[in-house]
């Protein structure tokens, strides 16, 4: 089911052919945002974490908190939301069951993070 929600999320987005490997992440660059990431939880394969991260200047500790106030499990979202921060870059996050997801989960939830993401930097003044 899961190579069937890949490609049908392909689809959506213009791409022939796109499939996810057990053993590399999938990664898409969108232009001015930063990397949408995704790739099978590392152990179990159950899961498929998807990711946003954006550039994020150094000691940007506004930028992080902000991030953590938008896991909180008061806002309203079809996904919870995760985030983290490695190197210079903030990263959010979701997972989805790789044995129920479709097409249109995956891109729910790349417009969701999208959009968080969006809402995190202009925040931020960027």
């Amino acid at each position: 089911m899961l190579e069937q929600a890949m490609s049908e999320f392909g689809r959506r987005l213009g791409l022939s052919e796109m499939a996810l490997s057990a053993d590399k992440p999938l990664s898409l660059e969108l232009a001015g945002l930063g990397v949408l990431s995704l790739e099978l939880e590392a152990q179990k394969k159950t899961e498929v974490i998807m990711s946003l991260a954006a550039p994020l200047a150094p000691y940007d500790q506004s930028t992080m908190r902000r991030s953590l106030e938008m896991c909180h499990f008061n806002h309203n979202r079809p996904y919870s939301l995760a985030t983290g921060c490695q190197a210079d870059h903030v990263l959010l996050m979701v997972r989805l069951s790789a044995d129920r997801c479709q097409g249109s989960d995956l891109e729910r939830a790349a417009e969701m993070l999208i959009g968080e993401m969006r809402s995190l930097l202009i925040g931020d003044g960027r």
